[in-house]
């Protein structure tokens, strides 16, 4: 940081390693950058109130987000493979939601997507950030947005759909894709699922996502 941290502006002051502020990154390292964003604005803030540096920074390392940011809820390993769930469901617009694929490699996602649009549109989201995703799963009651924005912007991308009314309608959707298996997350979400085209249609599950994913992990 530069001019906030007891330096001249101009002269990088190093604060602490991102490595040191656990909430901030994969497992592996990978920054999520929104994320880190949010960090750096909440000490320039602090610093700004002449909070001494070291409490700020001390308070940063210990800081653990709310539930479903970015939230690991299950790890599940089969044939040396380790499939992580992750639960993002607080993004609840494209926006959030962008920012929080953006955080993960290229086709390492098997994103959960769904709910209430709200009169949301998700071509630019998709189009943009369908490389992340090795497969999708639409759920919730207002599923035409989002397979929209599948079949206009991202038709490869293999599609399972979670019929909210369990009855095990029909769905009709463009895609070439044949099979995938998947590593996720939720509201970004979620994996372990075999596709055997590129749409499948599922009844709806008895137990909320998260409750059936923690017992798989478990």
């Amino acid at each position: 940081m530069s001019g906030i941290a007891g330096g001249e502006v101009g002269e990088e002051t190093r604060i602490a390693r991102i490595a040191d502020f656990a909430h901030l990154t994969e497992p592996d390292g990978t920054v999520y950058p929104h994320l880190l964003a949010d960090a750096l604005t909440a000490l320039i803030l602090v610093y700004a109130m002449d909070v001494d540096h070291a409490v700020a920074v001390k308070a940063l390392q210990g800081f653990k987000p709310g539930g479903h940011r970015i939230e690991e809820v299950a790890r599940l390993t089969t044939d040396g493979t380790t499939v992580r769930f992750v639960d993002d469901s607080k993004a609840t617009n494209a926006l959030a939601a962008q920012a929080s694929l953006r955080s993960f490699a290229p086709s390492s996602v098997v994103w959960i997507a769904g709910g209430l649009a709200k009169g949301g549109r998700f071509e630019e989201l998709v189009a943009q950030e369908h490389d992340r995703m090795k497969a999708a799963v639409i759920i919730g009651v207002d599923q035409e947005p989002m397979l929209e924005a599948f079949r206009t912007c991202a038709p490869d991308v293999p599609l399972t759909v979670i019929d909210p009314a369990g009855t095990g309608r029909d769905a009709a959707c463009g895609g070439r894709g044949c099979r995938a298996r998947g590593a996720g997350r939720r509201g970004a979400a979620c994996a372990g699922v075999r596709f055997d085209g590129p749409v499948r249609v599922v009844r709806r599950p008895r137990r909320p996502i998260r409750q059936r994913i923690a017992a798989l992990g478990g």
